[in-house]
């Protein structure tokens, strides 16, 4: 296999899955030396109804909304619950329909591109999630919303694109697309593949592929079907991370048919080690 090793041990992956946990709340203290005793600062609030349902959106555990309704939401939490609501505005203002929040995390409330699901109610793109980014103009020293809905449309097209790449190379391995970022420009007409590819390049948008063999494929044919893949992939031109993976289970193998399916299986199975056996990593086409 080309520049790179099959790894029989696992590589812990960073999943983008489709739903984030929020995960952070606390009391501030401060202390006064002055007095030589510590003062709490009265910094949590109650949660209003719509700041329950924000929260919720983001599947906190029983234990943790029940924390948040008894002793109120830390600064941090306030934040979150203050921005998700612009952006949810920021949808619904540019699409005429009602959102909901889908995922995010007050952990990232503090880095330069804020980033949260939210799910349409209602409309065109009822049941359809997006992506909705809170942006930093650096120049401008403002925020700024945009939305990501380019690649969750686009990605269903992509993932048919280069599932059969991977039948033309003659391997079995089941290939899932990851297609994230916003593009900036209005786009009126169908996009081509090449349209796609370019915005890739330009970085608007990234590509990653999680391909899977079923459990009785051999480590033999898994070395030279992903070897295979990999030179057909290149061919393709597209800038991309792909992970190659064989599962340990038929069960899972069979409930991946989208990158959504894959996140929810990682969601639901820790460790990592009782997912696959074998994986193979490669960056291709970037310069």
């Amino acid at each position: 296999m080309r520049k790179s090793k099959i790894y029989l041990a696992v590589v812990i992956m960073t999943i983008m899955t489709g739903v984030c946990g929020c995960n952070f709340i606390g009391k501030w203290n401060i202390n006064n030396t002055e007095k030589e005793e510590k003062t709490e600062v009265q910094v949590h609030r109650m949660p209003t109804e719509e700041e329950l349902q924000i929260l919720e959106g983001c599947n906190l555990s029983s234990d943790y909304m029940k924390q948040i309704k008894e002793e109120g939401m830390s600064l941090t939490v306030q934040s979150f619950v203050d921005t998700a609501r612009i952006m949810l505005d920021y949808l619904e203002q540019k699409y005429g329909e009602q959102f909901v929040v889908a995922g995010g995390s007050p952990a990232d409330m503090w880095t330069s591109d804020f980033m949260i699901f939210a799910k349409a109610t209602t409309g065109e793109h009822k049941g359809e999630r997006f992506e909705c980014y809170y942006k930093l103009d650096e120049d401008a020293g403002k925020r700024y919303c945009e939305d990501g809905y380019f690649a969750l449309v686009e990605q269903p097209v992509m993932e048919q694109y280069f599932q059969q790449v991977a039948e033309e190379s003659g391997s079995q391995f089941k290939v899932t697309v990851c297609l994230t970022g916003n593009v900036r420009k209005d786009w009126t007409k169908e996009i081509s593949i090449e349209d796609i590819k370019e915005l890739i390049r330009e970085k608007e948008l990234q590509l990653g592929l999680s391909c899977f063999a079923s459990p009785n494929m051999t480590d033999e044919d898994f070395g030279q079907e992903a070897n295979n893949l990999e030179q057909m992939l290149e061919d393709t031109g597209f800038s991309m991370q792909c992970s190659m993976m064989r599962l340990l289970s038929d069960d899972i193998f069979n409930e991946i048919s989208t990158y959504q399916d894959f996140s929810n299986v990682c969601n639901r199975v820790n460790p990592a080690e009782d997912i696959w056996d074998l994986q193979y990593n490669v960056s291709l086409n970037y310069k």
